[in-house]
């Protein structure tokens, strides 16, 4: 397969990381990505099961972000083994919002505290400057201390919290942090 890598990285336990634009052919492996983490953690916006694209579907998905010189979608592997994932792109088309771009990130448990999630984060930022937009969002579960962390340290700042913003199947809450970076 022709890679579009972005960079190959090495790991604070000493894994080399390669950052890549996925390709149609990733299509089951990145819904088993997808899969694996909804399963690992609760800091995510689906409950386990509910990504349920088909292969195909996601394959069409894949074609189409690739087309879009507006999205940024990159996975992360080890040894061929997709590990992570990360999906930047403009909030919206229209002329209000155009220097305005959203980042949404995932990560193995396995992988955690390895720097995945810095190297994808600043390749984000990079490509969002060199697209010219003034801002970059998230949101984050605010009980996500390694993540809110790592977002504050990169100089994301936060703007709002949305109080019970997810509701899980066992009927507890969690609110979530609206943050933001400035890019000029």
């Amino acid at each position: 397969m022709d890679c579009d890598c972005f960079g190959n990285f090495t790991l604070k336990n000493g894994a080399a990381l390669v950052v890549r634009k996925p390709g149609a052919d990733d299509a089951g492996r990145m819904i088993g990505l997808m899969a694996a983490v909804d399963a690992q953690t609760r800091f995510l916006a689906r409950e386990p099961g509910e990504f349920d694209y088909t292969e195909e579907q996601e394959r069409e998905l894949i074609l189409k972000r690739s087309g879009d010189p507006f999205s940024h979608w990159v996975v992360g592997t080890i040894d061929g083994r997709f590990v992570a994932g990360c999906d930047t792109r403009r909030v919206r088309a229209r002329k209000r919002f155009a220097h305005r771009a959203s980042l949404g990130i995932l990560v193995l448990k396995d992988y955690w505290r390895l720097g995945i999630g810095r190297i994808l984060i600043r390749d984000s930022i990079r490509w969002c400057r060199e697209m010219g937009f003034e801002q970059l969002e998230l949101d984050v579960v605010a009980n996500n201390h390694a993540a809110l962390s790592l977002y504050l340290s990169e100089g994301f700042e936060i703007t709002g919290r949305n109080i019970n913003a997810l509701k899980y199947r066992d009927g507890s809450y969690a609110d979530e942090y609206v943050m933001r970076l400035p890019l000029t």
